[in-house]
């Protein structure tokens, strides 16, 4: 290609992409102080007596100054193009952990907005597909949340229950009990179904978190078998291996049967399905004797978790009952009710807990 075909593309392109300056720079150049003729004469005289260099090298300031008018155009273009405001950081005011077994931490500001939800496992990723909650409020959140665990069928009327932790350190006193109620609502709007929730409150310290990690659980699950520790003599830290590797479902039932009472930073709400009531596996055994309650010296039952690799997971209740000064040992199947045969007790012993364990039961 010559080298005018090239000069003439370069020149159309540039025009193409360009606006047209020739009417301001006329209107600039009349603002500028005129050259009289003589001055002018004189400019040409002096002109004629410079040589061939000096007007190459103002033929190459021409160019240079071109080039650079070119590329500060095109530069100022892209950035200005690609400025963006910077956004404001919006502050974390509190971390609400849902646990069934998706695992889904909300995180929330002051106004109880939501800032965005962080799928823990991969069942949680499968609820939070296609969904999008910033922005909206925790009530709205929740309900699209639960709604969806319920679609997919991660809550029904046997596996009921949710596990909600709170972590925060503002003061939204009612925050729980709002969580509490909007949950409930949910399930109410889905064949009026009951449902079991434990809401708990936790500062999450440096040791829970290092725990929750440890056993690849939430902060929330961690917090639950600490308080099922902490609720009795029945399990101790040598358990929390056993503890981290049962549902929420199960541990939810434990702890109900573990503690009665509540404390200001928790809420324990609806019976837990699948299940039979405590007492009704204690009526089991009454009619099995055929005595009444009346009759029994003192009895003592607590729920256990047994698991056997050759069998299914089976929640149980341990019973222990003087009558007539006899101590006899029974083991119930919590979901069917049936009296299990006396020797599974012994071939339990040393799967179930620690030998403290059973002798806090037997002694």
């Amino acid at each position: 290609m010559k080298k005018s075909e090239i000069k003439k593309i370069l020149n159309e392109a540039f025009e193409s992409v360009t606006p047209s300056y020739s009417s301001k720079i006329k209107e600039e150049c009349n603002k500028k102080i005129q050259i009289t003729p003589n001055e002018t004469d004189n400019i040409i005289t002096n002109i004629n007596n410079n040589n061939n260099k000096t007007f190459v090298f103002s033929k190459m300031l021409k160019s240079l100054a071109f080039i650079l008018i070119i590329s500060i155009f095109f530069t100022t273009g892209f950035l200005i193009g690609n400025i963006k405001p910077k956004e404001t950081e919006t502050i974390k005011d509190a971390s609400i952990y849902l646990d069934v077994n998706p695992s889904i931490e909300i995180q929330i500001d002051e106004n109880q907005k939501v800032i965005k939800c962080i799928p823990t496992n991969i069942d949680a990723e499968k609820i939070l597909n296609n969904i999008t909650l910033d922005g909206v409020d925790i009530n709205t959140a929740l309900f699209a949340i639960v709604g969806s665990m319920y679609t997919n069928g991660y809550l029904n009327s046997e596996n009921n229950s949710i596990l909600v932790t709170v972590d925060t350190k503002s003061e939204q006193s009612n925050l729980l009990s709002q969580i509490t109620t909007q949950i409930e609502n949910v399930f109410k709007e889905n064949e009026n179904m009951n449902c079991s929730i434990i809401a708990q409150k936790v500062d999450s310290t440096n040791e829970l978190i290092d725990l929750s990690k440890q056993y690849k659980i939430s902060i929330g699950k961690m917090y639950l078998i600490e308080k099922i520790i902490s609720s009795g003599n029945l399990y101790t830290s040598e358990n929390i291996e056993e503890l981290s590797k049962m549902s929420i479902h199960e541990l939810t039932f434990i702890y109900q049967t573990l503690n009665s009472t509540q404390n200001e930073n928790e809420i324990i709400s609806g019976i837990v399905g699948g299940y039979i009531d405590y007492m009704e596996a204690l009526n089991k055994i009454l009619s099995f004797l055929m005595i009444s309650e009346e009759d029994l010296e003192k009895y003592n039952i607590v729920t256990l978790y047994h698991h056997d690799q050759n069998e299914e997971n089976k929640m149980v209740y341990l019973l222990t009952i003087s009558f007539k000064q006899v101590q006899m040992k029974f083991v119930i199947d919590c979901e069917s009710g049936e009296i299990m045969p006396e020797e599974t007790i012994d071939e339990w012993k040393d799967k179930l807990l620690s030998d403290s364990f059973w002798g806090n039961i037997f002694n």
